[in-house]
């Protein structure tokens, strides 16, 4: 997940589930709450390769971050299964609303040429 802070573009690593269409993570205070609050653009991006059959596949979500409010709502997300990566208070659940979604399927010789320049 990344959004624009003081310093610039910045990624973290979220444990997610997408529901309803949005793209739903835990965190705590600081920087993605932040951005949450003045609803901040943000993008989401989750990849996978599969080395046994040379595929892949990565998907883009672009939206607006906004925190989970409605009380209703909140009982209900909190149900699903999402545990954030990290202990400590991750007590707010946001939202990427996605404006724009897009992807790519990566074929074998795109794995190929990739493994071989993250093993170098």
């Amino acid at each position: 997940m990344a959004i624009n802070d003081q310093g610039g573009p910045v990624v973290f690593p979220v444990n997610y589930l997408v529901d309803r269409g949005s793209v739903v993570f835990r965190t705590g205070v600081g920087s993605k709450l932040g951005a949450a609050d003045v609803r901040d653009e943000a993008s989401f991006e989750v990849d996978h390769v599969d080395r046994q059959d040379g595929t892949g596949w990565s998907v883009l979500v672009r939206g607006r971050l906004v925190e989970v409010a409605n009380g209703d709502e909140v009982d209900r997300l909190s149900m699903l299964p999402l545990r954030p990566l990290v202990d400590g208070d991750r007590d707010h659940l946001l939202q990427v609303m996605p404006r724009t979604i897009s992807g790519r399927r990566i074929s074998a010789r795109e794995v190929a040429t990739t493994a071989g320049a993250i093993d170098d």
